[in-house]
């Protein structure tokens, strides 16, 4: 895919500055038939015009949530994407209560989430957000 095309040159240097082009690359191109939730180009986007705050691209055991909801505390966005990937031990229940959590923590984010399905991440979660304000 033309990033540069898709996002326009500005975003797209701003992800490749921030080190998040791999982790879009890699959210984009993945077989959407082991996604649950997908995030597709127009989400991404709707973050193209802010400021980017912060990214986060981690792996975290399975019970971390407290983790990952405290990457996201010295973050001072407005919108959010963020993949949650994990293995086939992850049920949407999982990530309903993490993204509550995370609502519940920073009301202000307006989120768009994805989820899927990756074996090599049995008991595992790979996060992975970028963050706008």
């Amino acid at each position: 895919m033309d990033y540069k095309e898709l996002f326009g040159e500005e975003f797209y240097n701003k992800l490749v500055k921030c080190n998040f082009i791999n982790d879009i690359d890699e959210l984009l191109t993945a077989d959407t038939r082991s996604n649950l939730v997908n995030i597709d180009v127009e989400d991404i986007k709707s973050l193209s015009k802010g400021e980017i705050v912060g990214t986060i691209s981690q792996i975290f055991n399975n019970s971390s949530e407290e983790l990952i909801i405290n990457r996201f505390s010295d973050k001072e966005a407005t919108k959010c994407i963020f993949n949650i990937t994990s293995g086939s031990d992850l049920d949407l229940s999982t990530v309903t209560e993490l993204i509550y959590k995370l609502r519940n923590v920073y009301p202000n984010i307006n989120m768009i989430y994805g989820t899927k399905i990756d074996d090599k991440y049995n008991d595992k979660l790979k996060v992975q957000a970028l963050l706008t304000k």
